[in-house]
């Protein structure tokens, strides 16, 4: 992802392609589309980035959220409730004594929730959040704009650094849950995200990659230090060299828009569309990353008018979720299903290894998409997953349309 396109001369053509030619893969990028006279030196700055960016989060499987007696998230300033009431996060408030009594029903940890872009204007850290700086000094800006945010504040990357420390100092804090951790661009001149490029075009914004990637680090290198998890919510998309630097990270909001396909949230209903409308290259790419992956369906918060959160829709969806080793977050979907996977397989297969239907066909069963999880006992978990629409047999026993099946086996 380019952080602007400053020195890019482009038209509508493709400016960065990815061939395979035989066994070599090559990278092609075109700087420049048409004829421009060159009067001062060009500088142009790359990186490759393998994924995953860092080992694979062990036991990734076995954590999650929503489900009893699991972790728990707890936020600020009504946004983020438990049974609807909001519950103070940061440490400095008095409220934070509540967090001893709501451990007796998440002995697992309780996840203080920060976000990187957005605040309650009310908040009394919203201008330290907003401040532009300029020389790495606080600089006065306008009143309070969500559109001057912008983690290249300093003051307001050394607010969060400060607090997310002093909440992992207690012994029920688990870690840190940072959401609203998409992308942005910001168009502050005292941030120096507005100059002229070498052509002398004006560039009046740039993407904010290389400092959220360094606050990410920060982050998750203060959790490892306590030996505690970051957990990120990355929103509509992720990037592997910013959000491969957490724990664990939150995939499926970004497929709000495959469920909800009319965009009305009382009338969508696309029941199939984890199955049928989400392609399967999407799905094959999470485990890719390094988080551990915990997938949050969009079901009941794309339509929650509807029956999406009925047995079946959600089924469809926990079938994939299980069938490409992610792990669960079990919200806008049945609950009692979502927990029901986790208790007979992403939790007692946390420490198997995974083996995926797209490069293991032991148990292959066309149109069936089949992976399994193998303990170091020898014991396998075999995921049966139809994603068509008629029913399939497997032996003495039948997967229904659109859902799953679980059966045990001993190893080879």
């Amino acid at each position: 992802m380019g952080g602007s396109d400053a020195n890019w001369v482009l038209t509508k053509q493709p400016n960065v392609r990815v061939k395979r030619l035989g066994e070599t893969v090559f990278l092609e990028v075109k700087l420049i589309q048409r004829p421009v006279e060159v009067t001062r030196s060009l500088t142009y700055t790359f990186s490759v980035q393998a994924t995953p960016v860092r080992p694979p989060t062990p036991h990734a499987r076995e954590f999650c959220f929503s489900v009893e007696g699991e972790r728990n998230t707890v936020g600020w300033e009504g946004n983020w409730f438990r049974n609807g009431t909001p519950l103070q996060a940061y440490p400095q408030e008095r409220q934070n004594r509540d967090w001893t009594l709501w451990r007796q029903w998440y002995p697992r940890g309780l996840f203080p929730y920060f976000a990187l872009y957005r605040v309650g204007s009310e908040s009394e850290i919203v201008q330290e959040k907003s401040q532009r700086w300029e020389d790495g000094k606080p600089v006065e800006g306008p009143p309070y704009n969500e559109s001057r945010i912008c983690i290249g504040s300093k003051p307001w990357c050394d607010w969060l650094l400060k607090w997310a420390a002093e909440s992992l100092k207690y012994e029920e804090v688990g870690g840190i849950y940072l959401d609203v951790c998409h992308l942005a661009r910001c168009d502050s001149p005292l941030h120096g995200h507005q100059h002229q490029d070498q052509f002398g075009r004006d560039i009046t914004a740039r993407w904010n990659v290389q400092e959220q990637r360094e606050i990410h680090k920060q982050l998750y290198e203060l959790c490892e230090s306590h030996k505690k998890k970051l957990v990120v919510h990355a929103l509509t998309t992720w990037w592997p060299s910013v959000h491969g630097w957490a724990h664990h990270l939150l995939a499926g909001e970004d497929t709000y828009f495959k469920v909800n396909l009319d965009r009305n949230a009382s009338t969508s209903d696309n029941p199939w569309a984890y199955t049928s409308t989400v392609p399967l290259g999407y799905w094959k790419t999470l485990h890719r990353l390094g988080p551990g992956m915990l997938f949050l369906p969009q079901f009941g918060r794309a339509s929650p008018e509807s029956d999406l959160k009925r047995v079946q829709p959600s089924r469809s969806v926990l079938g994939m979720i299980a069938a490409h080793g992610c792990g669960l977050y079990n919200m806008y979907i049945n609950r009692n299903q979502g927990e029901k996977l986790y208790r007979e397989l992403l939790e007692p297969y946390a420490d198997a290894d995974f083996y995926p239907y797209w490069e293991s066909n032991e148990y292959a069963h066309h149109p069936l998409l089949v992976s399994f999880y193998e303990r170091p006992s020898g014991q396998r978990m075999v995921i049966y997953v139809n994603p068509t629409d008629q029913l399939v047999r497997v032996g003495d026993r039948t997967v229904a349309p659109r859902d799953f099946l679980l059966v045990d086996k001993r190893g080879r």
